[in-house]
């Protein structure tokens, strides 16, 4: 029962707090049994206790001198020392009316002296006290034994609520770790193995947590001797500097299997930040390490079956070079023989019919088709064998071009396109004369084939630095920017000559480039679609150049 005037939201925290320490109703514990043998010696008293107040009665957690264990709150003097802040002392029950119905006197106690047990947040739960049947007082030596007996009473309530707390804390860890799929271990600092694991670590090593602890070199023995060393020294890094550590290692488990090992550890610390022991956990990872494994092997061989298909390729490609070289040769010798025979012929065509004669100029044409087309072709072998041939020499551009421009004015003409120089000037550069008019009847030959009548193809030459610029700009279809980037490969022809049956191979973007690269010159081209095209050269001039020789493409 509630005393009268009491604050009941107080009465229901102080109930709360004597809660917390679950100790109602507990069997005895000795260390309490000898305050209550203190506190009656130092007060020369037959009966002493420590009683904790519940919400309706008073309950004895240690006792002398008394058989009884609890009695009603409402008639305990107990209960009313909760309501002082200090020894509550009763000298003489009997002449006092306010304890006539007390469980105290009718149990035939006169005297009663109690201690508030005060918990850390100011709650009194309950009281050490001492009774006699005789009246009498405590001298202020027994009073200050009283208070000093009731703080130790209180801080073993502490420390019983802190180690059960404790207690619950370790077994739901372990019930936890315990169900991880991993080892979790601690050790101290500098030690070669833990001082725990969980069971845990058998399924993985198939050695018991026991046999872990057994022996302070245990993780040095299953180590795989190849990683030995490398773990050791990791781990003695990882203990003298307090850093975290993530290692793979392989263990030799208890049936001869290799068994690797994802390692994750740290330092456990207190509140303050100060180290406390090694903690980490084990992971298997053989799966993981044997898939990686596999997939690397997996790569290897695929990098391997690569490089011998790209051997093989290489291969094949040298072969066709050596092939189209081989056929070009050959080709040219009896295409030359033709062409001798077919001019000695049409020098005397006058005698001939009139369909005769222009039966002859068509097998003249398409002979001069076939001998450009070798050419191109041994050029090209010649080019990527690295035995393409260059006559250096001081080259004066100007003249070049012009000579140029003038040999393909009659195909312009035909196609009724204009062609034009606009600039040519320039200072000279080392060059092969023949190799660069090469160059620039391919790049106008283009213009005009991808010109459509009507249109323009203008030449440029000039210098800028210590460079020739050429330029040829035409003001035809153009080549859209996906195109762009394949012109200079060999055999290719844009979408449009094919849609227009343009007459070409594709080599000629592929001989003005290896030209270009060999003179130590770049190419490039601007264009897009229905806007002309504009193809750029750029070559060193003849101060920046090397000396004259000749010399191959390989050494260009």
């Amino acid at each position: 029962m509630l005393p009268a005037g009491h604050d009941v939201e107080a009465e229901a925290a102080r109930l709360e707090a004597l809660l917390r320490y679950r100790i109602l109703d507990t069997p005895p514990e000795q260390v309490f049994d000898d305050l209550v043998d203190l506190a009656a010696t130092v007060c020369y008293t037959p009966v002493a206790a420590i009683a904790l107040v519940a919400a309706d009665r008073a309950w004895l957690k240690a006792k002398r001198g008394v058989g009884f264990t609890e009695f009603p709150r409402d008639s305990s003097l107990a209960s009313e020392a909760l309501q002082h802040s200090d020894v509550f002392v009763v000298r003489d029950a009997f002449i006092d009316e306010r304890y006539r119905e007390s469980a105290v006197v009718v149990a035939g106690f006169r005297f009663f002296a109690g201690m508030p047990l005060i918990s850390p947040e100011g709650h009194a739960i309950g009281t050490v006290c001492v009774l006699d049947k005789r009246p009498r007082d405590l001298s202020t030596e027994q009073k200050d034994a009283l208070r000093a007996i009731a703080r130790q009473a209180m801080s073993q309530l502490e420390l019983r609520r802190v180690s059960e707390a404790e207690s619950v804390a370790r077994f739901r860890f372990r019930a936890l770790v315990e169900q991880l799929p991993g080892g979790v271990y601690t050790e101290d600092f500098g030690a070669a193995s833990g001082s725990y694991f969980s069971p845990s670590i058998e399924k993985i090593t198939g050695y018991s947590a026991q046999e872990w602890m057994s022996d302070p070199d245990f993780f040095s023995r299953v180590l795989h001797p190849d990683d030995r060393e490398r773990v050791l020294r990791a781990f003695a890094h990882a203990h003298e500097s307090f850093e975290a550590i993530r290692i793979e290692y392989r263990i030799i488990a208890k049936s001869g299997e290799v068994v690797w090992i994802q390692d994750d550890g740290a330092a456990a610390r207190d509140d303050d930040g100060k180290p406390l022991h090694f903690q980490g956990f084990m992971a298997d990872a053989t799966a993981r390490k044997q898939n990686e494994l596999q997939l690397l092997e997996e790569r290897a061989n695929a990098f391997e079956r690569e490089r011998a298909q790209n051997d093989r390729l290489r291969s094949l490609d040298r072969m066709k070079d050596e092939f189209v070289a081989l056929v070009s040769h050959e080709l040219r010798t009896p295409l030359t023989s033709i062409r001798g025979y077919l001019e000695l012929v049409l020098d005397d065509a006058e005698q001939l019919s009139s369909d005769h004669q222009e039966f002859l100029q068509i097998v003249d044409r398409n002979v001069d088709r076939l001998l450009h087309l070798v050419s191109d072709l041994l050029l090209v072998a010649q080019a990527d064998a690295g035995k393409l041939m260059f006559d250096w020499a001081e080259v004066d551009l100007g003249p070049l071009v012009a000579e140029c421009v003038q040999a393909a004015q009659p195909a312009a003409e035909r196609a009724g396109i204009e062609l034009v120089t606009e600039r040519a000037t320039s200072r000279p550069i080392v060059g092969d004369p023949a190799r660069i008019a090469q160059l620039l009847d391919n790049l106008i030959s283009n213009a005009i084939k991808f010109t459509p009548g009507g249109g323009v193809v203008a030449v440029t030459v000039d210098s800028s630095g210590d460079s020739a610029v050429l330029e040829v700009r035409d003001s035809g279809l153009g080549i859209s920017a996906e195109e762009q980037e394949q012109l200079f490969e060999r055999f290719f022809r844009t979408r449009s000559a094919t849609e227009l049956a343009i007459t070409g191979t594709g080599l000629g973007l592929s001989i003005a480039k290896a030209i270009v690269d060999a003179h130590g010159g770049t190419i490039s081209v601007e264009s897009a679609e229905g806007a002309g095209t504009t193809f750029r050269v750029v070559l060193p001039l003849v101060q920046a150049a090397q000396p004259a020789s000749t010399r191959s493409i390989s050494g260009a």
